[in-house]
């Protein structure tokens, strides 16, 4: 069984360990501009790949819609990013390292 973290994963870290999982190795990451886009489409308005950028560098948060769609869009739980159980956020990020170390 995995240790579970004493202290709470910044959402920056979290966000990160989102786009890091989110593309083969072979592959380069999904740019801030596409996820904005996307994330835009479904939520039905403009979504600045900026404001993406600033929260995966831990300079702003972002609202829960679109942290919920970035989740849902990256195959994660949104309670990853919006939910307060830290618990269940490790367990969260712990599945999706072992994503990362396992990709092909």
């Amino acid at each position: 069984m995995t240790e579970i973290h004493r202290f709470p994963l910044p959402l920056s870290t979290r966000i990160n360990r989102l786009f890091a999982q989110f593309h083969h190795s072979d592959e380069p990451e999904v740019s801030n501009q596409d996820v904005a886009t996307v994330i835009g489409m479904r939520l039905g308005r403009k979504i600045n790949a900026a404001d993406i950028d600033a929260a995966r560098n831990g300079l702003r948060h972002l609202p829960h819609d679109v942290c919920t769609e970035l989740c849902t869009f990256m195959y994660a739980d949104p309670e990853y990013l919006i939910g307060t159980d830290e618990t269940l956020i490790h367990t969260e990020d712990e599945r999706l390292r072992q994503r990362i170390a396992n990709r092909h």
